[in-house]
């Protein structure tokens, strides 16, 4: 906890208020209305002026912030504190990137377990491949080579040509 701070919260972007504390909502709301992507910390006041926030801006993506509030007396943060969470500011964009990246691959990987199971329901053998390795195949598929998935994935998807075939695919 830094020195004057009595709150705050982290703001993101995408994601909106991430977490909050010493503050309404109705607050927060107000001080991420002020937020400018890009800008070095601000010192904003609160309506009634009875409060200040630092706000430090996240680096990186869409606009978010990192806020701390204080009070009347102690409004200001030394340069070294601003400096310290600047820094924070940075590292918490970076995390909450890597999050958002997580989710997305999640996601993404979701979207092919249901294309697999459907086709799958249909009869269709599918196999998915990276750079000529296998990353991925239904059950269906399985069954008409004789592998499980664990012993696809990582494979050279020539593995499963026939020799006489590799030549229509560039072997």
């Amino acid at each position: 906890r830094l020195v004057g701070g009595d709150g705050g919260f982290v703001f993101s972007g995408r994601e909106g208020v991430l977490e909050r504390q010493g503050l309404t909502k109705e607050e927060v709301a107000s001080l991420v209305a002020q937020v400018e992507a890009g800008k070095r910390p601000v010192l904003v006041p609160f309506v009634d002026r009875t409060r200040w926030a630092t706000v430090v801006p996240l680096g990186g993506g869409p606009a978010g912030a990192l806020a701390v509030t204080a009070g009347p007396l102690a409004p200001l943060f030394a340069s070294e504190e601003l400096e310290r969470l600047e820094r924070y500011a940075r590292w918490l964009s970076v995390a909450l990137e890597r999050v958002r990246l997580s989710d997305a691959l999640q996601e993404q990987m979701e979207r092919y377990a249901a294309v697999l199971r459907a086709l799958d329901d249909l009869g269709q053998g599918v196999v998915i491949a990276d750079r000529g390795g296998l990353v991925g195949a239904n059950d269906v598929f399985c069954r008409m080579v004789g592998y499980s998935v664990g012993e696809l994935v990582g494979r050279d998807f020539m593995d499963l040509v026939a020799p006489d075939e590799r030549a229509r695919f560039g072997h």
